[in-house]
């Protein structure tokens, strides 16, 4: 939302001749009428949908779009660790790739030191091709030469492609918040996240196949062979073929949790059948910028015009919550015309990111006074038993799911927070889905993350003290109430993590956060 991104910037106000890929881009979007209405106005075709509420559940599918792909593989992620499951992954990606899946996978580099090793390597496959978007270039001198590189070009390396997408033979596709990495699929360490994705097939592959086409041909995009490590020899894809083997040959975690060769899923895919919502949908992407001064606002724009029309409630689950002045006031507009809107977030206990909370701190008195219904997860959520498995070694549970619920009718399930690095400064993906069923589902399983054992209600409440003179004075307190009773102590992992939340809160940061 430009207002969530305190920036006065608006969809029509981005000049289309600066870039001839951006306008065809932005030709994906409307200003204003229907939103399942496309620019010819024919109504969207109806696809299906498949929820992927458990992490386990979500790697399995992941795996079995991979194995189960027979033309092409479209990845596109912010974040692929080389972890055991990443790993996994990636060997079945190779396997689809040797019985002749064209693969193309696209990354974003800010996170990928290692990763770019690895698909360096990986791009001397025939069958595989790597792009990287926004990539450094002083990859030789470490982390030392890639804060120094991002601090001189902060104008260009701070446009991050955040967008998850996973496209199997142009009809089918994983879409949501989980990037590659054990913590996304109930296995990590020191944290799990508890994520939420959608399963889409039909017509609304072909729009996911446009969002990735835009980002793969972009000019942001540059082949991995291209930057300083891209220069390999042949035969080491042979060694991390074998280096693949090892490190999955090794692991306890896959051995207790998944199968390490490739399944036949199709039993699977056909007791899915039953639990396919049909619905009207289209993707949601923001389109890269035409240029470093510009902002991709697309996904916020069109979420902020859907808030607007909402008549009677909103659910938003973002792990990240940082409400610049306009989007405050915006969310208050909304509640003053009738709308109750409730907001899951992370607790400071909660939170893998206390510089980010430090942004949602400041506001959170503001918020509820506006009349925000506030939820923060707890560490120690009932729940997170549905989400680990026995192998996870996490110390607590962070929430990391984007998801929006309007009027029981409309769900959006992407890759955004609620952030204004995600309005201003990253790009995003997501689904946006008309339908009823698929709401009451997708509200059915964060009834779960709401309930008193696994999130604090907070509460704002005036307490009144007495005065000097006996004049009563007071004042508003937080109260943060469970299944276990009710504070006013901010519940947290230690005095660092709170002092960290001071530290933050008094930085000038909230537009970058």
């Amino acid at each position: 939302m430009a207002a969530m991104a305190g920036c006065g910037t608006t969809l029509e106000e981005i000049p289309p001749e600066l870039d001839a890929q951006h306008y065809e881009c932005m030709q994906h979007y409307e200003a204003d009428g229907p939103v399942m209405v496309r620019k010819s106005g024919q109504p969207a075709p109806e696809s299906s949908f498949l929820t992927i509420n458990l992490s386990k559940g979500a790697f399995e599918w992941r795996l079995a779009m991979v194995d189960s792909a027979t033309e092409s593989l479209d990845l596109q992620y912010f974040l692929w660790r080389t972890d055991d499951t990443g790993a996994l992954l990636i060997r079945r990606v190779v396997e689809a790739a040797n019985r002749g899946v064209k693969v193309r996978m696209l990354m974003d580099d800010l996170d990928s030191v290692a990763w770019n090793e690895r698909a360096a390597i990986l791009s001397l496959h025939p069958n595989i091709e790597v792009r990287v978007f926004n990539p450094f270039q002083k990859k030789r001198g470490g982390w030392t030469g890639r804060s120094t590189e991002f601090l001189t070009e902060l104008d260009r390396l701070n446009h991050r492609m955040h967008n998850k997408l996973m496209l199997a033979d142009n009809k089918a596709a994983i879409v949501g918040g989980r990037n590659i990495g054990n913590e996304y699929f109930g296995a990590g360490s020191p944290l799990d996240y508890r994520d939420y994705d959608l399963i889409a097939i039909g017509p609304i592959a072909k729009e996911l196949k446009d969002s990735f086409e835009t980002y793969w041909n972009s000019v942001w995009s540059d082949p991995v062979r291209d930057l300083p490590e891209g220069d390999v020899p042949a035969e080491e894809i042979d060694t991390l073929r074998a280096e693949l083997d090892d490190q999955i040959s090794e692991s306890a975690l896959l051995d207790a949790e998944f199968e390490r060769e490739p399944q036949d899923w199709s039993a699977r895919i056909a007791a899915a059948q039953s639990q396919l919502i049909t619905a009207r949908a289209r993707s949601v992407f923001d389109c890269p910028p035409p240029g470093g001064d510009q902002f991709p606002i697309q996904s916020a724009y069109t979420l902020r015009n859907m808030m607007k029309q909402t008549q009677n409630e909103t659910l938003i689950v973002s792990p990240y919550f940082v409400p610049l002045e306009q989007f405050r006031e915006f969310l208050g507009g909304v509640i003053d015309s009738g709308v109750n809107i409730r907001l899951l977030t992370n607790s400071l206990a909660a939170t893998d990111h206390t510089y980010a909370f430090s942004g949602y701190y400041n506001h959170r008195q503001e918020l509820l006074s506006r009349g925000v219904e506030i939820y923060e997860l707890r560490p120690d959520a009932a729940m997170w038993s549905l989400h680990r498995t026995e192998s996870s070694q996490a110390k607590f549970v962070a929430l990391h799911a984007k998801v929006v619920v309007l009027d029981r009718r409309w769900v959006y399930v992407g890759s955004m927070n609620f952030d204004p690095r995600a309005a201003h400064w990253n790009t995003e993906l997501g689904l946006l889905v008309e339908s009823e069923a698929l709401a009451n589902e997708v509200i059915g399983h964060f009834s779960e993350d709401l309930s008193p054992d696994s999130s604090w209600r907070v509460e704002r409440r005036y307490v009144e003290t007495g005065g000097a003179d006996g004049n009563k004075t007071g004042r508003y307190r937080l109260y943060w109430i469970s299944d276990q009773g009710e504070t006013t102590k901010e519940p947290s992992r230690g005095w660092s993590q709170r002092l960290g939340r001071w530290f933050y809160s008094l930085l000038p940061i909230e537009e970058q956060l």
